[in-house]
């Protein structure tokens, strides 16, 4: 009787260290999730959609944009797909967005991530990027961006209409050693010289 009641107690005993166990771990992996911010497409009319849609499409960013807008009809064909309002558009390239003159640069939907506190102990190399030091990271990159262009354009004596490559600013070599990332998910738009490059995180302020 003795035995099995010792047995009975180390069963228990075990079933209420694993209990505690499974619920540290639960609290470890609530701590070290990160905080999710989100930030909808603004609402558009249809003859922007379109044009963003083509412009997107040039991107390869049309799955992007459909997720952005899930309940809106895109065009069938979104490469044929101009702006309806006869605006011309600057393409991007390796990574950089479009831009129509008459609708800017396509809007979408936003989601990004803060690493929690604990992670971030962990993780010391992780710096903390919250809603205001992300948009004066993105500002400072835009600034470094027309700063690169406006060098590239002294140095190449090219005119305020000359369109730079991401080749001649971004590299190794170049004006700015490696390409930049805005750190909300954002896309960068080069564009011309006399042009001021651009985020798709306007809605956030991330502009100059």
């Amino acid at each position: 009787m003795m035995e099995f009641q010792r047995s009975n107690h180390s069963i228990t005993a075990g079933l209420a260290i694993l209990v505690t166990f499974i619920a540290i771990l639960g609290l470890l992996f609530k701590l070290l999730q990160p905080e999710v911010f989100t930030r909808p497409a603004p609402d558009v009319d249809d003859a922007t959609l379109i044009c963003f849609s083509h412009a997107a499409n040039h991107d390869g960013l049309t799955g992007e944009l459909e997720r952005s807008y899930p309940d809106r009809v895109f065009p069938e064909d979104p490469e044929s797909a101009k702006c309806p309002e006869g605006g011309t558009y600057t393409y991007g390239e390796s990574g950089f967005v479009s831009r129509c003159s008459y609708h800017g640069v396509p809007q979408f939907a936003l989601r990004w991530e803060k690493k929690s506190k604990t992670r971030r102990l962990l993780e010391k190399h992780v710096p903390f990027v919250g809603p205001t030091a992300a948009l004066n990271t993105c500002v400072a990159t835009l600034k470094q961006i027309d700063g690169a262009k406006q060098q590239w354009s002294f140095d190449t004596r090219a005119k305020g209409d000359s369109l730079p490559k991401p080749k001649d600013l971004f590299g190794p070599k170049n004006y700015i050693k490696v390409i930049p990332a805005c750190p909300n998910n954002g896309h960068y738009f080069i564009g011309k010289v006399a042009d001021r490059p651009e985020c798709t995180c306007k809605a956030l302020g991330h502009t100059l």
